[in-house]
C-alpha cells in the first residue's frame, strides 16, 4: 500500500499529515499525488508519521483512550470503521 492509499485509509489530512511529519503540507502534497520524487528523508517522515498514527488510533481503540490530535482522531475513526465492518462480516459468517 502507498503512502497516499495509508493516508486516506486514515482519513487524515494532508495539512495534519504535514503537521505530524514535520514538513510543509505543499511537500507533503507533491510527494502523495506523485509531484516529485522525494528524498529519502522526506519518505521516511511521511512514513513514519503514518505509522505513529495507524499506532495511536489502534492503541487508542484498544485502551479506550481519546486520540491526543486532529490527524490521531481522523485515524482513529478511519480504524474503527474498519473493524467495525470486519466484526459485521465476521458476524455474517457466523452459523
Amino acid at each position: 500500500m502507498d503512502l497516499e492509499e495509508r493516508r486516506k485509509r486514515l482519513k487524515v489530512s494532508h495539512q495534519d499529515l504535514a503537521t505530524e511529519a514535520g514538513l510543509h503540507v505543499s511537500t507533503v502534497h507533491s510527494v502523495l499525488t506523485g509531484g516529485h520524487d522525494p528524498r529519502n528523508s522526506t519518505f521516511n517522515k511521511i512514513s513514519g508519521a503514518l505509522s505513529r498514527l495507524e499506532r495511536a488510533a489502534m492503541r487508542a481503540l484498544v485502551q479506550g483512550m481519546h486520540p491526543l490530535t486532529t490527524a490521531e482522531e481522523a485515524a482513529f475513526e478511519a480504524v474503527k470503521d474498519v473493524l467495525g465492518a470486519s466484526v459485521a462480516a465476521a458476524g455474517e459468517d457466523a452459523p
